[in-house]
């Protein structure tokens, strides 16, 4: 009876440490570059809730990023080549969010 009771204090442990874990997965890091056309990498995977997105422009022209749906790109201005930035998005939850390059209009 008593390695019972032994167990059960564990089992708490691990349920505890599991919700810690996915809040700590709720928040994430993802690194790209962009580039005329293209992201790498092409495919990103990430938790829904906040998202940091570091973006360098390996490109020739200016960049950004924009998410479907939403108005805007996630910077304020479009990066230069050689250009590096991080912002911070709310990715609410939801099957395949598609991000697309943004390639500034120049004359």
């Amino acid at each position: 009876m008593s390695k019972r009771l032994a167990v059960i204090p564990l089992l708490i442990g691990l349920v505890a440490l599991s919700a810690l874990a996915s809040v700590v997965h709720a928040q994430s890091v993802v690194t790209m570059t962009a580039a005329e056309f293209a992201f790498t990498p092409a495919t990103v995977r990430s938790a829904s809730g906040t998202v940091s997105i570091n973006l360098r422009n390996d490109g020739q022209f200016p960049h950004n990023i924009q998410f479907d749906g939403q108005d805007a790109p996630i910077f304020t201005d479009s990066l230069t080549s050689g250009q590096s930035a991080t912002a911070t998005v709310n990715l609410a939850p939801g099957v395949g969010r598609r991000a697309r390059v943004r390639r500034s209009r120049w004359s």
